[in-house]
């Protein structure tokens, strides 16, 4: 029977696999266990939900690590930094590699677009003084705009966001 009431079709059993139960299973330190006692166990363990097809949602499952906890890792910003100061002590090879007449002519061009791309930007893009100059200013319009009680709760709870 499944979760709703169903009848659930029986499987039959695979070339050399038998549907009696097995008599006892044993643990490696030798305890005895039956499987009906452990599949209960399992069973009453399990915080599911059932699901139609048979199968049992783990409510939770996969969401990761809270964010800020010791094992969330580093944040995306952080990662970004990395990778822009790697990239900004690799330019010099770029620039090699587009300046040397051996090398094949797509190979340097493949040089040239990537200085071009990341040296003079695809699309509009802020500096880091450019967003704390606008979240500044966010800062001032919120604290004369909105009454002093709510600016106070709105601020610590925009704060939590930016940091």
């Amino acid at each position: 029977m499944s979760h709703d009431g169903t009848a659930v079709p029986e499987i039959p059993p695979q070339k050399g696999e038998s549907r009696e139960p097995e008599e006892e299973v044993t643990s490696p330190r030798g305890e005895g266990k039956s499987p009906e006692k452990s599949a209960d166990k399992s069973r009453r363990k399990s915080r599911g939900i059932p699901q139609p097809h048979g199968g049992v949602l783990i409510p939770g499952a996969g969401r990761g690590p809270a964010k800020g906890a010791p094992n969330a890792g580093r944040p995306p910003s952080a990662v970004r930094a990395i990778l822009r100061e790697a990239f900004v002590a690799r330019v010099p090879l770029a620039e090699a590699i587009a300046d040397d007449p051996a090398l094949a002519p797509t190979e340097r061009l493949r040089a040239l677009d990537l200085l071009g791309r990341y040296g003079l930007g695809t699309t509009r893009e802020l500096s880091v003084e450019d967003v704390k100059e606008r979240l500044a200013e966010t800062v001032a319009a919120v604290r004369r705009i909105v009454p002093a009680p709510h600016a106070g709760e709105l601020l610590a709870k925009l704060r939590q966001v930016w940091t």
